[in-house]
């Protein structure tokens, strides 16, 4: 795949978190839906001033938005997401380090919430 067709592809999983549509990215970058559309799709190449935009619009680093690397995509669904503007919790292009961390975090909530379960059991029955 070129690399075109990667950043398009990463644009456009981006673009879908935040719930905007083409058109919605078309009219903040003050250029033609098509147009957008071909950066999705991969058919053009984009200069780095349009990048900068992009990764404004889409709340990421520029830097984040140029790793193209094998690293792991995360997607968390939680009702309880309220601080994270919407139900999405996204996490994209996580190092192995950081996903082992993330991993450990997820057992440690895990054991911490049948630690209460537990608690409020035994205080029910009290």
């Amino acid at each position: 795949m070129k690399i075109s067709q990667k950043l398009g592809n990463k644009i456009r999983h981006l673009r879908s978190l935040k719930n905007y549509s083409q058109e919605n990215m078309a009219e903040l970058l003050e250029m033609s839906p098509s147009g957008y559309a071909r950066i999705e799709q991969g058919k053009t190449d984009v200069q780095v001033s349009r990048l900068e935009k992009i990764a404004k619009i889409l709340e990421i680093p520029l830097e984040e938005l140029m790793k193209l690397d094998d690293a792991r995509n995360i997607t968390i669904n939680s009702p309880h997401a309220h601080s994270y503007n919407g139900d999405n919790i996204a996490v994209n292009h996580v190092s192995p380090e950081a996903f082992r961390q993330l991993e450990q975090t997820v057992r440690n909530l895990e054991r911490l919430v049948g630690f209460l379960v537990e608690k409020m059991e035994k205080a029910e029955k009290e």
